[in-house]
């Protein structure tokens, strides 16, 4: 978020509800609220903010949106790779989506990036295949895990 702001673009980080256990239609609510009344939105995704943005993406209230980039993000519990004891804070998450409608999400935005590592541990990079094919977009891999720093100098030719 750092790199962005001092790159000129305004910048909002919501502290999402509810993280340790947290839920799709209060994740979901806070995103649209991040995104009304705004133009030429870029949204920076991960984890399960990549989740959240699909969601919002498929109400009929979101914005269009200029572009997303999507890190580490998964669309279906199905390809997380971590233990299933550790995956239930996420399940409940996971339950509350809808099967996506990817034609209705993909004519809300205008470019779609994919960033995924080949040894992330927790989502196997099948989903990041599956969301580029999907949102046709293009993939980017590294060799970054899941992403768990707080700045990803690797967005910047993609912004």
């Amino acid at each position: 978020a750092n790199i962005l702001h001092k790159k000129g673009y305004e910048v909002d980080v919501p502290d999402m509800p509810n993280t340790l256990f947290p839920d799709a239609d209060e994740w979901t609510a806070k995103a649209l609220e991040c995104v009304k009344g705004k133009e030429n939105i870029l949204l920076v995704g991960h984890s399960l903010g990549v989740a959240t943005i699909l969601n919002m993406l498929s109400k009929k209230d979101c914005p269009s949106i200029e572009k997303v980039i999507a890190i580490s993000g998964t669309s279906d519990i199905s390809y997380i790779t971590v233990p299933k004891m550790l995956i239930l804070p996420v399940k409940s998450f996971y339950e509350k989506l809808p099967k996506w409608n990817w034609n209705s999400i993909r004519e809300k935005v205008k470019t779609f990036i994919i960033m995924h590592s080949d040894n992330d541990p927790l989502v196997d990079i099948s989903d990041a295949k599956h969301l580029a094919k999907e949102l046709n977009a293009d993939l980017h891999v590294f060799h970054k895990g899941h992403f768990n720093v707080v700045e990803i100098p690797e967005i910047l030719p993609y912004v």
